[in-house]
């Protein structure tokens, strides 16, 4: 894999939990906590993260920190007025574009 393009990721399961569920101990319910931040750790190509400021799914502030967690070479594109389902919609053809060649290395 030379590079990655994200959509709406999130750094971890448990603070998407969290975030919907804040009574529930969701650190030690979840079994499977999918650690993106962790996954990247071994990673150094190329990441393009595209994340919506109005997510209901995935928190913003979630996606931030997945991107801020990653120390390889990366690039955010904010998508200020979108949510979850309407990414795809919201952003543009070439800021799509951008983020596939930045993480081809273009």
């Amino acid at each position: 894999v030379a590079g990655l393009v994200l959509l709406t990721p999130f750094d971890s399961l448990i603070t998407v939990a969290q975030k919907h569920y804040p009574v529930i101990p969701s650190g030690l319910i979840l079994r499977d906590r999918y650690e993106s931040s962790r996954a990247l750790q071994d990673f150094h190509g190329p990441v393009s993260v595209i994340m919506a400021e109005h997510d209901t799914i995935v928190p913003a502030e979630s996606t931030r920190r997945l991107f801020e967690s990653y120390s390889g070479p990366k690039k955010l594109w904010q998508l200020s007025t979108s949510g979850h389902n309407e990414v795809l919609w919201d952003i543009s053809d070439g800021d799509l574009r951008a983020a596939f060649q930045f993480a081809s290395g273009e």
